[in-house]
């Protein structure tokens, strides 16, 4: 090899090396861009299927909720974090038990309108009014449905296939970034609780795990799609009782910008 081509070998490696090192410090920031008067369309698709453990066959509830809200951003606080309103459009529930399947408030007439107050970090912690979530359906509790609705992102930016941890509610959960395209970054993630309790005589267990993933818009500054599918199991086994119940959820939460 001459010395020319040695040089020029010699400068291609520069240069992928210093572009490698580039795209290793090139950080994306996955946090909320919120402004007073912002409001974002949501609409979100779930489904929960609850099972308490019997002698003979497992008791076996399935509600499946469809709804569409607008979430409101009313102000900002000195940290950034919003106080929001979330206020519902449309909405429609099933209960299936026994074999039967009861609908939920099917003439709108109930919901439509109704709004509960909560607060936003621009991490995604999205708080809402549980009390008023309860009384939103007047045949069912819906709060459970509008929890960790949004991944909890970190306070700074983030590298390409790094991850970080985040508690949420009683779960430990951790994502990753598997990549940016097209203006969105890709986010993958799992969840996992394992607690044991003792009451006295009654031992308490409770254990969740799932998957998660989601898709960020960088444009606008919000996550556009949310998908989470996980499970949990409760145990209280006492002295001369035993109760077991679980839980299935799947749950997809799509979000836009609306236009000022």
């Amino acid at each position: 090899m001459t010395t020319s081509e040695t040089r020029f070998c010699a400068a291609v490696l520069l240069v992928a090396s210093l572009a490698a090192s580039a795209r290793a410090d090139d950080r994306i920031d996955l946090r909320w861009t919120l402004a007073e008067g912002d409001v974002f369309a949501l609409s979100i698709d779930s489904e929960r299927e609850s099972r308490m453990m019997t002698a003979k066959d497992p008791i076996v509830t399935k509600f499946r909720m469809k709804v569409a809200a607008d979430l409101k951003i009313d102000s900002i606080g000195p940290d950034g974090t919003a106080a929001v309103t979330l206020e519902f459009r449309t909405f429609t529930g099933v209960i299936a038990a026994f074999g039967f399947e009861t609908p939920l408030d099917p003439e709108q007439s109930d919901v439509s309108g109704k709004s509960v107050t909560g607060t936003l970090t621009p991490r995604g912690d999205l708080k809402l009014d549980r009390k008023a979530l309860k009384g939103v359906v007047e045949a069912h509790d819906i709060s459970e449905e509008f929890g960790a609705l949004f991944p909890v992102v970190p306070g700074e930016g983030v590298s390409v296939e790094t991850g970080w941890a985040a508690t949420v509610e009683d779960r430990e959960e951790e994502w990753a970034v598997l990549g940016s395209s097209d203006g969105a970054v890709k986010l993958a993630g799992t969840c996992r609780a394992d607690k044991q309790g003792d009451l006295g005589e009654t031992k308490t267990s409770y254990v969740a795990k799932g998957t998660m993933s989601a898709s960020v818009s960088l444009d606008g500054g919000h996550p556009t799609q949310v998908a989470v599918e996980w499970t949990e199991d409760s145990r209280l086994i006492g002295k001369d009782s035993r109760l077991e119940t679980g839980m299935t959820l799947k749950r997809t939460v799509e979000v836009a910008k609306k236009p000022r």
